[in-house]
């Protein structure tokens, strides 16, 4: 190429230059991108995880922009969005059909779509199986009537013109821990008194023939409280009289309270069977054996029945139980109110193993217990089958 530039006043000044020319290369067009999507299984029941791996998407130019996997209900709408990139394990809680699909788009915008189809079968009735362990404890104290009796006995026999009166107090029960027991005597003739011992035992000489009251009175202490124990006896003694008088109307008593024992361990071992009301609602019905830590003879049978919310990533459940606790001075059966927490999380790397935690509180108890007086706390794994 060559120029030539004059100016006004005619001078020339010349330039050249020389370009090559070559042939223009080739275009190669763009190659979409590669979607791989592997869903196992493809027909399930419901709460059973898939798996869904799409991480063998790739690109011919090795350029991809995003990875995208969806899972949509029978609707179109859209459960799940996540990354491709990694896999997936999701788990459907109802029946029904759904698409899963792996969208890989490349740097030049071309989009790749794979798509697959899970049919979810609604599940509802399960086999459960449960092992754990049950710690047992009386919380705050236990108040019982504890009987505090004595026994008023008489004797009379003849004097020459008179008589003679033999009074004594015999003690019965007494609470434990009771404090020292103090005595009185009282003997009245035609309502005047005429003794007043302050011991267990009165001797009365050369008595008149008439109507006698002879009270007899026991004290003592427990726990700081006064319980007293009292026996009156009327008779009407004559001259030449020999005969004897016992008299034991009632018992004293007095509420002592003493602290609960928390010494009850035991090994729940529990099968049942669980049917799904409605969607993450279920009703079950376990029954089983506690054994006892302490004392195999101890061990308690036992039925529950629970209504749990199957949620994610926990179920709550309440429930009512019926246990046979032979531990106690009598046997007798339990009703008890559960109220717990089974975390949803896979044990053993399977999800039909899940560990549970519940709370026992007994609606009826020993007699002088009253209702949160004791709880029961139990704990262990739970195989749903």
């Amino acid at each position: 190429m060559r120029v030539v530039v004059t100016n006004r006043e005619g001078t020339t000044r010349e330039c050249t230059d020389t370009i090559r020319c070559e042939v223009a290369a080739a275009v190669t067009p763009n190659t979409p991108p590669r979607c791989v999507l592997v869903v196992s299984p493809e027909d399930v029941v419901s709460s059973q995880t898939v798996t869904i791996d799409a991480t063998g998407a790739s690109d011919a130019e090795n350029c991809i922009t995003s990875n995208v996997v969806e899972i949509r209900d029978g609707d179109g709408n859209v459960l799940l969005s996540a990354n491709g990139n990694e896999v997936i394990f999701f788990k459907f809680r109802k029946g029904g059909t759904y698409t899963i699909t792996n969208t890989v788009t490349d740097c030049q915008g071309a989009k790749t779509v794979c798509e697959k189809t899970v049919t979810v079968t609604r599940k509802r009735l399960h086999l459960l199986a449960s092992l754990g362990g049950m710690y047992e404890k009386t919380i705050g104290f236990d108040t019982e009537n504890a009987p505090f009796d004595i026994t008023l006995n008489v004797a009379t026999d003849p004097w020459p013109g008179a008589q003679f009166i033999r009074a004594s107090i015999t003690q019965g029960a007494t609470p434990a821990d009771h404090g020292a027991i103090t005595y009185r005597i009282v003997v009245a003739r035609g309502g005047t008194t005429i003794a007043d011992s302050p011991t267990s035992t009165l001797e009365l000489m050369m008595q008149q023939a008439g109507n006698y009251t002879i009270t007899a009175t026991g004290t003592t202490t427990v726990n700081g409280a006064t319980v007293t124990d009292t026996e009156t006896l009327g008779i009407t003694i004559t001259l030449g009289q020999t005969d004897t008088f016992t008299r034991d109307e009632h018992q004293g008593g007095i509420d002592v309270t003493t602290e609960g024992k928390d010494t009850n361990w035991y090994i729940p071992i529990k099968l049942g069977l669980s049917y799904e009301l409605v969607s993450n609602i279920e009703a079950a019905l376990y029954g089983g054996v506690a054994i006892s830590v302490d004392s195999i003879d101890d061990s308690s049978v036992f039925g529950d029945l629970e209504l749990n919310y199957r949620g994610d990533p926990v179920m709550l459940g309440v429930g009512l139980g019926w246990w046979n606790l032979n531990h106690s001075d009598n046997d007798n059966i339990d009703l008890l109110i559960n109220a717990g927490i089974i975390f949803a999380q896979s044990l053993f790397g399977s999800d039909t193993w899940t560990f549970l935690v519940q709370g026992r509180f007994p609606l009826n108890n020993d007699p002088g217990q009253s209702f949160g007086d004791e709880y029961r706390i139990f704990f262990g794994i739970r195989l749903d089958f």
